[in-house]
């Protein structure tokens, strides 16, 4: 008796396993950031037991600019959730994290107002070419004299006023 009911146990994780692996819903794109890096984004992050949230599947929390590898990515009720652990279940949200190139010499910054237009060229009289909001997280491709940055993000590619961005080396937090 005890031999059939393991055999049922070993045989219903195999088949759970393989329906995992089979319907993996993981899209193409997203897989290929395996090995990159993420950054927490705001000021606090809570650290998931599991990629949801639900009640009591809090760990821990990190703080902000922490840099993690990712090991695995998943799509859960419409949120892309990041492992990062290669060895226990912790996963953080795209809600409160950022993935950014492994190359450690790039300058990455920060938004520290509510919002900020990126403009077309270096001055405040070039046109508004799209906008940024609290905690986006920009990479700095050039730094000018005059305290302008070209900067490239998700929301749009253009120059910012560097007062409105904490800048950071992603190598210093490594």
């Amino acid at each position: 008796m005890k031999a059939q009911i393991a055999a049922i146990i070993f045989v219903s994780v195999l088949a759970i396993s393989y329906f995992s692996f089979v319907h993996d819903s993981t899209p193409p794109e997203l897989k290929k950031l395996i090995g990159s890096n993420v950054i927490i984004t705001t000021l606090k992050s809570n650290i998931r037991t599991s990629p949801k949230i639900v009640k009591g599947n809090v760990s821990h929390s990190l703080d902000q600019f922490s840099v993690l590898e990712i090991y695995g990515i998943r799509e859960v009720d419409d949120f892309v959730w990041f492992k990062i652990n290669d060895k226990k279940n912790e996963w953080v949200s795209e809600k409160t994290s950022a993935v950014i190139a492994p190359d450690s010499n790039s300058l990455y910054g920060l938004l520290n107002t509510k919002k900020l237009n990126v403009r077309e060229g270096p001055s405040k009289d070039k046109s508004k070419i799209g906008s940024l909001v609290s905690g986006d997280l920009v990479k700095i491709v050039t730094i000018l004299e005059n305290g302008w940055f070209l900067i490239e993000s998700v929301n749009a590619n253009g120059f910012v006023h560097g007062n409105y961005i904490e800048v950071f080396n992603v190598g210093a937090l490594q």
